[in-house]
């Protein structure tokens, strides 16, 4: 939804370029955002390419990745005392 609020921002300040009215000031300050704008868009869609091929590396290492986290979250963490793992192993009492 952000991504989509960002190309449709610069779909805007093109349209403010090709108006004949607007002032050289007004233009340079608009190519200014374009350029700021262009580099967002560009910076999350290299966070997006990034995020599907680690999906697709998870997809392809099969399910021993995710049985490896479940039996850290199962687990004591390291440095931690046998009353905090049991603190936060212990289910919770409804009274």
């Amino acid at each position: 939804m952000f991504f989509s609020k960002l190309l449709y921002q610069l779909g805007r300040l093109h349209g403010k370029l090709e108006k004949r009215s607007t002032k050289p000031e007004e233009r340079r300050r608009v190519n200014e955002q374009i350029e700021t704008l262009s580099k967002k868009i560009l910076g999350f869609e290299q966070d997006i390419r990034d995020i599907h091929e680690r999906i697709k590396e998870r997809s392809e290492a099969g399910p021993d990745v995710g049985s490896s986290l479940n039996a850290v979250a199962s687990g004591r963490m390291p440095n931690e005392t046998q009353r905090e793992f049991l603190i936060r192993m212990a289910p919770v009492a409804q009274y």
